[in-house]
């Protein structure tokens, strides 16, 4: 390692970048008593957050525990101890000093989780009760306990499993890599979609092929390593941007040399097992790589501590104390709030719709005759849903493929809008394309989603879906969950609705889009399809029925 600049060495020490010292020896600079009415003050609401939020924490470390992508989580709460630990010599000469303004980051995240909650959006609650830990902290220990703890507070964010999002991107950005170096190679290739054809066969780049894994995992070592390798701001910098960059452009190469490899050997190396086996070497070679380069430029010496105790003094004049019982004051502000907000989501939650639905009736349209078919090409999955139809029609040579389903209301396990909720039908069809398009519905353009989805021996389906929520109509899965926090935290619209119409092509190349749209513009109002006039889902505080 080098040793830093004179320009780096005297820079303003913040956020970690202190000036390299031996670690000292001090005194408390806070009695030990008042630590300990402060950590027991912590930890009362902290545990008071995680009873009454349960379902939150639940799902967060089941999420941790049940998906590979985000297994590497399981290690954060023991990094972020560890951090904390390495920081133990700076907090003894950081004095206790409670920050009642740092209270409104605990009320923003109470509030964020309450968005969340009506939302039914986990991974909006997953961060609001992350932030809602770190406002604790900060408004009980005070501004320079919360310095000296700041990149520990800062890393929890990695606590929460949030980057799927990122899966269908990625896998578009892998498929188009994996394309354009074949075509440098002059091999040829036909991609459509997700899907790549080569003389060798036919290829998908799957969800588990997107990469997403590997740069999740890759920007939480990226950003600890800076932290800990690194005191220039600059470097810091490049090492994040590079754990960033590196994973994607690896995962293309890792797809590319998966499709060439199976080139080369008419697809008897790197399929199957093989695919498994180099797929994971060739991530921790890159990961090693990665390490080794950002320490050829590390600029922290070996013994400098993570936070030079000489700064501390400068952070312990800041906020303000009331005496020795302030910090249990703060933390009674705080479990104020942690309690009230599970208790107004409750109240909000007990309300249920005046009336149920449980079954409907396919909807005669006009110019579209009805057709029975004995084995459903496709089925969307919603899970949860108290009511469902699939109802095939036909129009001359155009045939489309209805899908309704239908939630009275959203609860814990019936959520129009959940991870694994999708119209593509899961096992049967796989994604190729997806886009946003504007489509009409009882003549007014609406937002909806457009997915072409491929099945085996070359089948290929155009399908839109629309989702009804709060009596309102949109494509997009954001504004689905906006709309449904709005019904229910304001008395709205309780039930909640998807509409997926799909058709196979006849032509792989054709699409069926002028029939999906007439049918759609054919549909009757959101109201009717679902069985229910118009105000008929209206909330009501009654039990009905127990349901």
């Amino acid at each position: 390692m080098t040793q830093p600049s004179a320009n780096e060495s005297n820079s303003n020490p913040i956020a970690g970048s202190e000036p390299s010292g031996a670690s000292e020896t001090v005194a408390w600079a806070t009695p030990v008593g008042e630590w300990r009415q402060a950590v027991i003050s912590w930890f009362v609401v902290a545990i008071a957050a995680v009873a009454l939020m349960w379902q939150t924490v639940e799902t967060m470390v089941l999420t941790w525990w049940n998906s590979a992508t985000f297994n590497h989580i399981l290690l954060i709460p023991f990094i972020v101890g560890w951090l904390v630990w390495q920081r133990k010599d700076a907090l003894k000469a950081a004095e206790v000093k409670p920050w009642l303004p740092a209270l409104l980051i605990l009320v923003g995240a109470v509030m964020l989780w309450l968005l969340g909650r009506f939302a039914d959006a986990m991974v909006v609650q997953h961060f609001a009760f992350v932030f809602l830990l770190q406002g604790l902290t900060i408004s009980i220990f005070g501004i320079a306990v919360s310095r000296v703890l700041f990149f520990p507070l800062c890393y929890m964010i990695f606590l929460v499993p949030f980057g799927s999002s990122l899966i269908p991107p990625m896998q578009d950005f892998t498929a188009h890599f994996i394309v354009r170096v074949l075509q440098f190679q002059e091999i040829p290739v036909f991609l459509d979609g997700v899907f790549l054809m080569t003389p060798s066969g036919e290829f998908q780049v799957a969800e588990a092929c997107s990469g997403v894994r590997f740069l999740i995992a890759t920007i939480a070592v990226g950003v600890l390593f800076a932290n800990l390798c690194f005191r220039s701001w600059t470097r810091r910098a490049i090492i994040v941007f590079l754990s960033a960059a590196i994973p994607i452009i690896a995962n293309g190469i890792r797809a590319w040399g998966i499709v060439y490899i199976a080139y080369l050997t008419d697809n008897k190396v790197a399929t199957g097992v093989d695919h498994v086996v180099y797929g994971w070497g060739f991530f921790a070679f890159v990961l090693l790589a990665f390490i080794m380069i950002g320490m050829s430029f590390s600029d922290r010496p070996i013994d400098d501590p993570m936070v030079s105790n000489r700064i501390v003094g400068h952070w312990n004049g800041l906020g303000v104390r009331f005496g020795l019982g302030q910090p249990l004051i703060v933390a009674l502000i705080g479990f104020t709030f942690v309690v009230a907000a599970p208790a107004y989501s409750n109240f909000v939650d007990a309300r249920r719709p005046a009336t149920y639905v449980t079954e409907l009736t396919a909807p005669t349209l006009e110019g579209w005759t009805k057709v029975e078919e004995n084995r459903l090409r496709w089925r969307p999955y919603y899970a949860g849903a108290d009511a469902e139809l699939v109802q095939r029609y036909r129009r001359g040579e155009e045939t489309v493929t209805l899908y309704l389903g239908l939630y009275n209301y959203q609860r814990g396990g019936a959520e129009l809008i959940a991870y694994d909720n999708t119209a593509i039908a899961p096992k049967s069809w796989f994604r190729a394309t997806s886009s946003a398009v504007k489509v009409e519905f009882q003549s007014s353009m609406v937002d909806a989603e457009y997915h072409r989805i491929n099945g085996g021996r070359s089948r290929v389906r155009d399908l839109i879906q629309v989702f009804w929520v709060g009596d309102r109509l949109t494509g997009s899965k954001a504004k689905a969950k906006i709309y449904g926090a709005a019904a229910r935290a304001l008395n709205g619209e309780l039930a909640a609705g998807v509409i997926a119409i799909s058709s196979e092509r006849q032509k792989r190349e054709v699409d069926n889009m002028s029939s999906l749209e007439s049918f759609m513009a054919a549909l009757p109002a959101p109201q009717s399809l679902f069985g229910m006039a118009e105000g008929d889902s209206g909330p009501a505080l009654a039990n009905a029925g127990g349901r």
